[in-house]
């Protein structure tokens, strides 16, 4: 092998063998903080139980000697899958790293919510076309869209809009839905 062949391998090794060593550091740093100390255990064979009963397990975290020593329990040291301690459940999880949102402040007991505001009627549909005088009655001609409307005194139209009044200057409409009055410029008052 040549040289610069040697040197293009060590360059995308080199990284890889760093990113390794750095990744089981981290590991290890992040794991093994919460372990026990092995190296300052004793590890002890199993001893027949002395009160005779067959499958007792022996006691374990107690110092088996005056020299302090302990026995350790294999069996038990083993990690479920997917535990890790100090990581959460998952390490490959998707972690929110924004603050919670602030909640809410309590209603105070003697703050009553604000009433709904009261409905409004919306603007009259009609425009105002003519007028027109016949023994004695007034009645108005109104459009809307493409339809022409005769309004008289007491009628109704569109099942929406009652006539209550006629004036010079202006007609008198009752929306029917919420009972609410609506004035209509007509004539010269119109703007």
């Amino acid at each position: 092998m040549s040289a610069p062949a040697a040197r293009a391998r060590w360059r995308v090794l080199l990284p890889l063998l760093l990113a390794t060593v750095g990744l089981v550091a981290w590991f290890e740093w992040f794991a093994g903080t919460e372990e026990p100390d092995v190296a300052s255990a004793v590890v002890r064979p199993r001893q027949a139980p002395r009160s005779g009963a067959e499958g007792a397990p022996p006691r374990t975290g107690a110092p088996a000697e005056p020299g302090g020593e302990r026995e350790l329990r294999i069996d038990r040291a083993e990690r479920k899958v997917g535990e890790t301690q100090g990581m959460g459940e998952d390490p490959f999880a998707r972690m929110d790293w924004n603050p919670p949102a602030p909640k809410a402040p309590p209603l105070a007991a003697t703050a009553q919510a604000a009433p709904a505001p009261r409905p409004v009627p919306p603007p009259i549909p009609y425009a105002y076309f003519g007028m027109s005088i016949q023994d004695g009655r007034t009645v108005v001609f109104v459009t809307r869209q493409e339809r022409t409307f005769v309004l008289a005194v007491g009628e109704v139209v569109e099942n929406t809009y009652r006539v209550e009044e006629i004036r010079a200057t202006e007609v008198v409409l009752t929306y029917i839905p919420l009972n609410e009055r609506q004035v209509m410029m007509i004539g010269t008052g119109q703007p």
